[in-house]
């Protein structure tokens, strides 16, 4: 079963496409393929990631989902052989998760045969630390904690 890694956030800056471009990182590592796809219209940082392969793709029609381009994307995920991991930017937070509650894409999802996760950066205050953010991730049913630094790069692991 294909596996959507859904890496979603309405702060901008906390690392969102950080983290899919490590987890798509982590498939290549293990010799599989991954279909990546960046859906933020304001920034495509994860698209910016050339060895990944990134697609693109605006799901945006002025503040609302467009369903013929969100049509888009779950035929790209029905037709992909490999597991698929989606940066969502921000800007897109709300109206992307409106639309994915309200038309029970995730029970289409699995009983499509493809499963589902969704990844959140935490930024609540209870994980921040100075002018790092504590941001998890999961593995399996182990999750792991990386340290993101509001400036670049990761501090500690």
């Amino acid at each position: 079963m294909a596996k959507v890694h859904m890496i979603l956030q309405g702060k901008g800056g906390v690392g969102k496409s950080f983290i899919a471009s490590i987890l798509a990182q982590h498939y290549y590592a293990k010799k599989k393929n991954v279909l990546c796809i960046d859906t933020d219209p304001v920034n495509a940082t994860f698209h910016g990631f050339k060895k990944l392969n990134v697609q693109r793709l605006d799901l945006m029609e002025g503040d609302e989902i467009d369903p013929r381009k969100f049509d888009d994307l779950i035929e790209s995920i029905s037709k992909s052989k490999t597991d698929v991991v989606i940066d969502n930017g921000a800007s897109t937070f709300v109206a992307l998760a409106h639309y994915l509650i309200s038309n029970q894409i995730p029970a289409l999802l699995k009983n499509s045969g493809i499963g589902g996760k969704t990844s959140s950066c935490v930024t609540s205050r209870h994980f921040d630390y100075g002018k790092s953010r504590r941001v998890f991730i999961s593995r399996s049913n182990r999750p792991y904690g990386l340290i993101c630094s509001h400036t670049n790069g990761v501090n500690a692991a």
